[in-house]
């Protein structure tokens, strides 16, 4: 209970409008959460509950950083000025010498440098000046400060490595250092003990030096553990390689070990047991989904046969795994970061996990309820999300058009076969064979497009129309619904703009099937297109299909 009595302590503090020196005065990182934060109010003893820090009172902080075990704190006001207290070892306090202060003190050696941004790290401390310049001091050892030797400094030191490019960003571990600059450059120094610079050498860097690989990355943000480096891009920008160590190696042991690891970890948390997973569990489960993901990604992105990796159509592992994300995205009862996860999964690599569009049509339509119940809108959000992934991946690239030509052309082509064969049939009743035309051509026509989603030629799967017919009768079901809710909303004077007026994936599919449709029964120019005797037959089928609701 110590970490809710922390939290209650703050519970009345609007920290949006309270500047950083009325919060605490240090927490390791920025964080929204209170029992993070340690208390210096001018004495050495421990404080349970968060407390004014009135050395800084009246002062607009911007910044804090704080180191670990014998500890600095540093602060930034809005003047660009650096305050400093705690342990003095090293010099790591900025001010000369190696005493400590248990209360804000001014670096005076930062006045007049506008210093935007500062960080601590194992006994040295940094600051970043607003025109992009990185100043360093403290203890030495292992060349974490940069300066191209192991000695102490004790006042703030410019980095000469870093002269001439613009520094926007630092972070520090417990021994090295990152710093990004404006041309998305990403440069490293100090330990190297684990890797901390991609370097399987682990040599140590006395000085700045840009990390190999993040070249052509477009880094948006670094960050540092005690001796792990992190660097991220923007979206737009990123690529990723078909092996990257740790992280990606896109062959089938993978996929199969990943398979295995994900079936044993996600035992039991297909949302049928009562009781919750332990967190290790559920920790792992994320992580083999966010792996999973990756490998997916990466072998979409770089055009890899699934075959290749085992994961050709019908085959034992890409069943076992389309069994066990799907399971995981859409029942209900499953924990929110486990099928937030898995849904990511499907997100990135539903063209591989379900790869043919009968497949993901079926899949579509065992969802859809079959009549109108009444409860279409109390949809689990896992199942919800699967509806709409399952539309989207039919309507991605042409695939509803695609659909509907397909079906259009098979059965044409079926037509055209019976009646050729009833024409050979009846060769010597020429006067008979119209009539028995007519009459045999309305059962067949009445057929037309009700073939559905092709897989190849000549192959049938879902009836196209029967998938329409569920759709219309859920988006029916659900207008419904929400005519009901908005009517109890105005007898019950609520503002009507809490109403969503967002449209869903199913609906967005029925009105690019309308278009599609009537641009086949009324084309700008015959030539090349389906005959008009069809369009005629077409016309009519459509029309009773849809007037039959």
């Amino acid at each position: 209970m110590e970490s809710l009595n922390l939290l209650t302590a703050c519970k009345k503090l609007d920290r949006s409008n309270t500047s950083p020196a009325e919060k605490v005065a240090a927490k390791s990182q920025p964080s929204s959460n209170p029992s993070l934060w340690t208390e210096v109010l001018g004495s050495s003893e421990d404080q349970t509950i968060p407390m004014l820090v009135t050395g800084l009172k009246g002062l607009k902080v911007i910044d804090v950083s704080c180191g670990s075990g014998d500890a600095q704190t540093l602060a930034v006001t809005e003047n660009g000025q650096v305050w400093s207290w705690g342990d003095g070892d090293y010099g790591k306090l900025g001010r000369g010498g190696s005493d400590g202060c248990k209360t804000p003190k001014l670096i005076e050696k930062l006045q007049d440098l506008d210093i935007v941004k500062v960080r601590c790290g194992s006994q040295f401390s940094i600051a970043l000046t607003k025109d992009g310049q990185v100043y360093t001091w403290g203890k030495g050892d292992s060349q974490r400060l940069g300066h191209g030797t192991e000695e102490h400094v004790r006042y703030p030191k410019l980095l000469e490595g870093l002269k001439g490019k613009k520094v926007i960003d630092v972070a520090a571990g417990s021994t090295h250092c990152l710093a990004l600059t404006e041309d998305s450059e990403v440069h490293s120094w100090g330990s190297n003990d684990q890797c901390q610079h991609f370097d399987t050498l682990r040599i140590t860097k006395p000085e700045p030096a840009a990390l190999p690989g993040l070249d052509t990355k477009h880094i948006v943000g670094i960050a540092c553990g005690p001796a792990q480096s992190f660097a991220w891009s923007s979206c737009s920008e990123w690529s990723i390689g078909l092996r990257v160590p740790f992280v990606v190696d896109v062959c089938p042991m993978t996929f199969e070990q990943l398979d295995l690891l994900l079936r044993q970890v996600t035992e039991g948390m297909d949302g049928s047991s009562d009781w919750p997973p332990p967190q290790e569990k559920e920790c792992m489960a994320v992580a083999t989904l966010n792996l999973l993901r990756l490998q997916l990604h990466a072998a979409i992105s770089h055009q890899v046969d699934p075959e290749c990796l085992g994961l050709g159509l019908g085959s034992i592992l890409l069943n076992s795994l389309k069994q066990t994300v799907v399971t995981l995205a859409s029942n209900a009862g499953v924990l929110n970061t486990v099928q937030s996860a898995a849904q990511a999964v499907l997100q990135s690599g539903w063209s591989v996990l379900l790869p043919t569009a009968e497949e993901r049509a079926r899949a579509l339509s065992a969802l859809l309820p079959s009549a109108v119940s009444g409860n279409e809108m109390n949809v689990s959000p896992g199942r919800r999300f699967m509806i709409d992934l399952l539309v989207g991946s039919l309507m991605a690239d042409g695939g509803l058009e695609s659909a509907l030509n397909a079906a259009i052309t098979a059965e044409i082509q079926d037509i055209e076969a019976k009646k050729e064969a009833q024409k050979e049939k009846e060769i010597d009743e020429q006067e008979a064979n119209a009539s028995t035309l007519h009459r045999s051509r309305t059962p067949l026509d009445k057929d037309l497009i009700n073939t559905g989603i092709y897989e190849s030629a000549g192959k049938q799967s879902l009836p196209l129309v029967q998938l329409i017919q569920q759709l219309l009768r859920n988006i029916a079901s659900q207008t419904i619904a929400k005519l009901k809710d908005v009517a109890r909303r105005i007898s019950s004077c609520m503002d009507q703009e809490l109403y969503s007026k967002e449209r869903s994936a199913s609906l967005d599919l029925l009105l690019r099937f309308q278009r599609l449709l009537v641009s086949k029964l009324y084309p700008a120019d015959c030539v090349g297109q389906v005959p008009n005797t069809y369009m005629l037959v077409l016309s009519g089928i459509v029309s009773e299909e849809f007037e039959s609701f």
